[in-house]
């Protein structure tokens, strides 16, 4: 039996704990020592190549669990009192944009996979993933809430936080596959990479129409 399940839980409980509490250095412990387990795990899955498809879906079910969880959470303690975290036109609704199109030239970059000019497509959508986080700090900076106003304004900010978290994520896969594929490009990391971003893409639309419209 693996252990990794327990100390994935363990993991969850320190994380959340971090953040909660907001202890900087335990927060930043915690990254730390995820970002060694994953580098690890992955490394292990390469040079093992042992592939399992049906781990991804599992991997990406879970995730939606999550998010639907917190869509949930939103709706349910939303009422017209509340103001919203921000108008939906202006930032939220150019970040849309950046994020669908970033989806368009992902599969495009899919499609041409192998071709010299594919990977131009790739750098083209690291570069409007760059710009939905830039977006997305200034939305963030100029936010008058926070987590302790109301059980609706922490359920959206962490519902907006965990996408945040999610896309900076693809990026880091992104620009895995720019450094590390340019030159010996194989179809099974980078699919995957692309059907992450993809599920991020779409996730975001969710999360706009929870959070800045309904």
């Amino acid at each position: 039996m693996s252990f990794m399940p327990f100390v994935a839980s363990w993991l969850f409980l320190w994380g959340i704990l971090s953040i909660f509490l907001w202890n900087v250095w335990s927060l930043t412990l915690f990254t730390i020592v995820v970002c060694v387990l994953l580098m690890c795990c992955f490394t292990e899955v390469v040079v093992s190549g042992r592939r399992y498809l049906s781990s991804f879906v599992i991997f990406v079910f879970s995730e939606a669990l999550i998010f639907v969880t917190l869509v949930l959470s939103v709706c349910w303690f939303n009422c017209a009192e509340m103001s919203k975290l921000g108008p939906w036109f202006g930032w939220p609704m150019l970040g849309t944009a950046l994020l669908l199109s970033s989806s368009v030239t992902a599969a495009t970059f899919h499609h041409s996979m192998g071709v010299a000019e594919g990977f131009t497509w790739l750098k083209v959508t690291i570069a409007l993933g760059v710009l939905f986080v830039f977006l997305q700090y200034v939305e963030c900076r100029d936010c008058r809430v926070n987590l302790v106003d109301s059980a609706y304004y922490s359920a959206s900010i962490c519902l907006v936080g965990l996408h945040f978290l999610h896309v900076i994520i693809g990026l880091a896969a992104l620009f895995y596959v720019l450094k590390f594929f340019e030159q010996t490009v194989t179809s099974y990391h980078p699919g995957l990479v692309v059907w992450y971003w993809h599920f991020v893409d779409y996730v975001w639309i969710l999360v706009y129409f929870a959070v800045y419209i309904a």
